[in-house]
């Protein structure tokens, strides 16, 4: 062949080149200056150096035209609304495209599987944690709460955190508390097994209870006190003059006094108000005897008495 200059040469189009076969001509500077040739192959196996591309480009990765693992489309040189630089995974949403992130414990630490899967109504699945490895998972909020996470799921004690990290192991939700309530909710809530509620609880509306009604609190008194109002039922010991007041309570609470034990003496209970007959106190001095009393516009009602004794 002649000796032509290269700008002359027929060109090569992208889609006529088979990188196993092309040629380019290559200067070797490794050791002194040599011509050789270089496969397109060879060429783009491995770029040691800094790869920067400017401008308005589309630059897909993926097996074909029709599906692209990775594309990146930036189509204006000056970003705007309405020409955002778009980074996606799975630009054609091919259903064997998948998109995983693996760390030093997990190798599926996040990971999206395209296909549909089967066994649960045809969906795709994003997965966290997907090796159930030793991987947490946190969403932070702002900076004015730095160190606390908004959401923590914790990979080793098998719980989430809300609002706190660390979430304790005897459960498997930990709410953290804020100033008011942790947890609201427009609509119902149904609960499955024994719940315990620690502090005061208010309850707006009908509450229809099926099965037994309990309600617990008993605390003990042998001296002279009032009768608490934070249980349902006061036992009484007594041994001596004793006297207490039970003081103005809460619409629709319930109070039960029962003496349990009597050496000697007796315990004067003196009610805010009460409403029987117009007396103002009940008596206590043997054992068996006991009050039951209700709490409503602003005085206790005696629902029953056994043995104690009332006057005025």
């Amino acid at each position: 062949m002649a000796d032509k200059k290269i700008t002359a040469l027929t060109a090569l189009t992208a889609d006529g080149k088979v990188s196993a076969d092309d040629l380019l001509h290559i200067i070797d500077y490794s050791a002194s200056p040599v011509n050789k040739k270089i496969s397109v192959a060879h060429l783009f196996e491995k770029v040691n150096c800094v790869i920067s591309s400017y401008g308005a480009f589309t630059h897909d990765f993926g097996a074909s035209a029709a599906a692209s693992g990775l594309s990146v489309v930036v189509p204006n040189t000056t970003p705007a609304a309405g020409a955002e630089t778009v980074v996606a995974v799975n630009d054609d949403g091919n259903n064997f495209v998948d998109f995983k992130v693996e760390t030093g414990l997990s190798t599926s630490a996040f990971y999206v599987d395209s296909s549909a899967d089967t066994d649960n109504g045809n969906c795709n699945t994003v997965t966290i944690n997907g090796d159930f490895a030793k991987v947490d998972f946190r969403v932070n909020s702002d900076t004015s709460t730095a160190t606390t996470p908004l959401l923590h799921c914790d990979g080793v004690s098998h719980g989430i955190a809300i609002g706190k990290e660390d979430p304790a192991t005897t459960h498997l939700v930990d709410v953290a508390a804020v100033s008011g309530k942790s947890i609201k909710t427009a609509g119902g809530i149904d609960v499955t097994g024994v719940s315990t509620f620690t502090g005061n609880t208010s309850v707006t509306g009908d509450a229809t209870i099926t099965g037994k009604v309990i309600a617990s609190g008993v605390d003990t008194i042998n001296s002279s006190a009032n009768i608490p109002l934070t249980t349902t039922t006061t036992l009484l010991s007594i041994g001596g003059t004793l006297t207490g007041a039970l003081l103005a309570g809460e619409n629709g609470q319930i109070k039960t006094i029962i003496c349990t034990v009597a050496t000697s003496g007796s315990y004067v209970c003196t009610p805010s108000a009460l409403n029987f007959s117009n007396h103002t106190k009940i008596t206590f001095d043997a054992v068996g005897e006991s009050a039951t009393l209700i709490y409503h516009d602003s005085e206790w009602n005696i629902l029953s008495l056994n043995g104690a004794t009332t006057s005025a």
